[in-house]
């Protein structure tokens, strides 16, 4: 979504908006995938009127915005949570611990120590769809992923010791420099098998669906490469995409119904 969808703004401009609910009722078959989570894409997809589910926590879970329910989770076992807590804990560090409990996002921490944290904690804390606490829930939530802010060179000596370690070796840890937080860096731990390729590979034995085609702001990863600059290009292109395959769908069925 971010960087192919949304402008800076964090809407949808007025013609993606119209043009892309007008291929949705039409039948077209379009999904979100992002590395948010399901709460933060509530006011930015309000007024899309989405069928297919989206594929959020960048490939961890699969939630249908319209019924408020996580249909797919890769979640890490409870024994690798407490192997990862344990070794989290020997850095004397604080670390966010996403789970999903009766089908709500639970947010668990233990202090919040540097600015970073502290912001992210102000603005996301009020939000309806997401529960901050400080108590252990385990075991009746399930861990979705870690996330873990810290300064640049912290992170690095975090993610160096966390490869050397066994019993990680078969988790997904991804980390990525902050671009709100300047000198600050991002780990996020998850399931091996939590990808967005997993997610749409799902998503395509579940519909039936033969064929995907995918967008997004790194080049040559995506089918169709989007300039961040460019927010109507997935809808513009999507458009030109979809059209042809919409007439001859209503040509067959004008020659199938016409009386000779």
């Amino acid at each position: 979504m971010d960087d192919t969808l949304l402008s800076e703004e964090q809407k949808l401009s007025p013609y993606s908006l119209v043009e892309l609910n007008r291929m949705l009722a039409d039948g077209a078959n379009f999904r979100v995938s992002t590395m948010r989570t399901p709460a933060s894409l509530i006011e930015p997809l309000r007024g899309v009127k989405l069928k297919l589910p989206v594929i959020a926590m960048d490939g961890a879970v699969m939630y249908d915005l319209n019924k408020h329910e996580y249909l797919r989770a890769y979640v890490i076992s409870r024994e690798t949570v407490e192997s990862l807590q344990r070794f989290l804990d020997s850095f004397g560090i604080n670390y966010f611990m996403n789970m999903i409990l009766d089908n709500m996002l639970v947010i668990q921490y233990q202090e919040l120590q540097n600015d970073a944290e502290k912001d992210i904690y102000d603005k996301m804390h009020t939000s309806l769809y997401r529960n901050y606490t400080t108590m252990n829930l385990l075991p009746e939530a399930e861990c979705v992923y870690f996330m873990i802010i810290q300064p640049k060179q912290r992170i690095q000596t975090i993610c160096e010791e966390m490869k050397r370690k066994e019993e990680f070796q078969k988790l997904r840890i991804h980390t990525y420099d902050s671009d709100d937080y300047e000198g600050y860096a991002y780990i996020k731990i998850y399931n091996e098998n939590a990808t967005r390729e997993n997610m749409i590979a799902y998503l395509k034995q579940e519909t039936g669906l033969e064929k995907t085609v995918t967008f997004g702001s790194i080049e040559g990863k995506y089918d169709v490469f989007v300039n961040g600059c460019d927010h109507n290009k997935v809808v513009r292109t999507l458009k030109s995409m979809y059209e042809p395959l919409r007439w001859s769908r209503r040509t067959r069925l004008y020659d199938k119904n016409r009386v000779c």
